[in-house]
């Protein structure tokens, strides 16, 4: 397991095998080359696309034909959310500070789910004394 943090929160836990996998895909997507961070959003929408139309060499088929060009605008959007304190900048992020970066995101995004849910949940009760 790989424990990730910027020191705001909690740390998070991910499994070696995904990060692993993580940052091999971005160090494909930016070919191995840190990149700016608006630069390798855009990489990886790019390179998304790619895997919607560009045939396999084994098998003649795109490598993702289930992927669109919605699913690849939103794996840009995802990386540009996730590295948003880096974008000013115009120093390369390595890959596996772009996957940190990912995997804190995602886990800012599902703690605003939670806290989402449980207003509507708790908005859905009557105040105390007011039971009937």
């Amino acid at each position: 397991r790989v424990e990730l943090g910027d020191g705001a929160g909690d740390p998070i836990e991910v499994s070696a095998a995904l990060f692993g996998h993580c940052v091999a895909q971005v160090n494909e997507t930016v070919c191995g080359v840190p990149r700016d961070a608006a630069t390798t959003a855009q990489m990886m929408r790019d390179w998304c696309g790619f895997q919607i139309v560009v045939p396999d060499e084994a098998t003649g088929l795109p490598p993702h034909p289930e992927w669109n060009n919605g699913v690849c605008t939103g794996a840009g959007l995802l990386l540009t959310f996730a590295m948003r304190s880096k974008l000013p900048s115009s120093d390369g992020v390595e890959v596996d500070e772009v996957c940190e970066d990912i995997f804190l995101a995602a886990a800012l995004v599902r703690r605003v789910e939670t806290l989402l849910g449980e207003a509507w949940r708790l908005s859905r009760r009557a105040p105390p004394g007011n039971a009937p």
